[in-house]
């Protein structure tokens, strides 16, 4: 019940803050994100996939494909898929995130280890194939 009422705390105050200050507005990204994340800890993936991807989308235009802000919202997303059990979707996504963040951080980075780790376990869960 009170996860239920975060949820749409958080749904009421995105749509307010999309109305007012616009879809793409630097305090709508985040609002969206912990909105997402909410839905997701619901386990009601089916709503924060979508959430997370549009968030994406709108990051990589206000930020730049490569911003860090817009890679870890990518890393969200195929998180997202991930727990859903997409593991296919979820390789995919791992796979450009990790390309992507050893091109701009390096392969050091911590952000890019940890995309390396995610990529291996998205893998590892793909190559089991469906839960029987």
């Amino acid at each position: 019940m009170e996860r239920e009422a975060g949820i749409q705390a958080l749904r009421s105050g995105l749509a307010s803050c999309e109305a007012a200050l616009g879809k793409t507005h630097l305090d709508t990204v985040p609002l969206r994100h912990r909105l997402a994340h909410a839905v997701r800890a619901a386990q009601r993936f089916d709503e924060a996939i979508p959430l997370f991807e549009s968030n994406v989308r709108i990051c990589e235009r206000v930020f730049g494909y490569d911003h860090l802000i817009t890679l870890r919202r990518r890393s969200s997303w195929a998180n997202c898929h991930y727990a859903a059990g997409h593991f296919s979707e979820a390789v995919r996504l791992f796979g450009e995130i990790l390309r992507d963040r050893e091109r701009v951080l390096g392969a050091g980075h911590p952000d890019t280890q940890h995309s390396r780790g995610s990529l291996a376990n998205a893998s590892r869960e793909a190559a089991r194939g469906p839960a029987a």
